[in-house]
């Protein structure tokens, strides 16, 4: 039997190109498809880009801002440093005069006082330290002394410490933009390439990868927030 008189060939020879014809009339939806992923994924990727410079940006601002709070809240610190030792020498020179029994001089010392010390010195005489056992050592032991620079040195040391922590979630806002790059950026690369490939079925799988990564990507670019 020759194989022109064999059905089963006939056959066979007759599917072959039908099945191709049939992948055939795929190809123009796929790259149409392609087109338009390819237009989409690009737009995104900009755009992810575009909002990682600025969110890294606001982190470098946010970071110079946190530093520079540092900076004011340790010039505070030294503030209240210097004026504990004036207020520690102008009341350890009033304790020598009064033991001398100068009260001249005791109330030159008093006259000189920073007012933001008077409180607490008041307050400190008014327990009678040199016959109450239960007196505060000193002035410095009673809460009306307060500087208000060290509270300042405080309040701007937390101030650093919450636009650090801004920067830092602005950070990772710029990291998930380049992440995101990334994933549509891998999009471009499956669409650049399906073209390529002859086996239809090949390049449908190719592109169907690329739309679940562009639904990430497109996700993500919704979900994100704005700089």
């Amino acid at each position: 039997m020759t194989p022109a008189d064999d059905p089963n060939s006939s056959n066979a020879e007759t599917a072959g190109p039908k099945r191709t014809r049939r992948w055939t009339t795929w190809e123009p939806a796929i790259d149409s498809a392609i087109v338009a992923i390819l237009a989409v994924a690009s737009l995104a990727a900009a755009w992810s880009a575009y909002q990682a410079n600025l969110w890294n940006g606001e982190q470098s601002a946010k970071y110079a801002q946190a530093s520079s709070l540092r900076i004011q809240s340790a010039s505070q610190t030294a503030l209240a440093h210097q004026l504990t030792i004036i207020d520690v020498t102008t009341f350890t020179n009033f304790v020598n005069a009064y033991a001398q029994g100068n009260t001249k001089l005791a109330d030159f010392y008093v006259a000189r006082f920073r007012p933001a010390f008077l409180p607490a010195f008041n307050a400190w005489i008014a327990t009678s330290p040199l016959t109450n056992a239960d007196a505060p050592p000193s002035p410095f032991a009673m809460a009306e002394y307060a500087l208000p620079e060290s509270a300042k040195a405080d309040q701007l040391e937390a101030d650093a410490g919450d636009t650090f922590a801004e920067g830092q979630k602005d950070n990772d806002r710029s990291d998930d933009y380049v992440l995101n790059t990334v994933i549509l950026a891998t999009v471009l690369f499956f669409c650049g390439i399906a073209p390529r490939v002859r086996w239809i079925p090949a390049r449908m799988a190719l592109v169907a990868i690329a739309c679940v990564l562009l639904v990430v990507g497109l996700f993500n670019v919704a979900t994100y927030p704005i700089a």
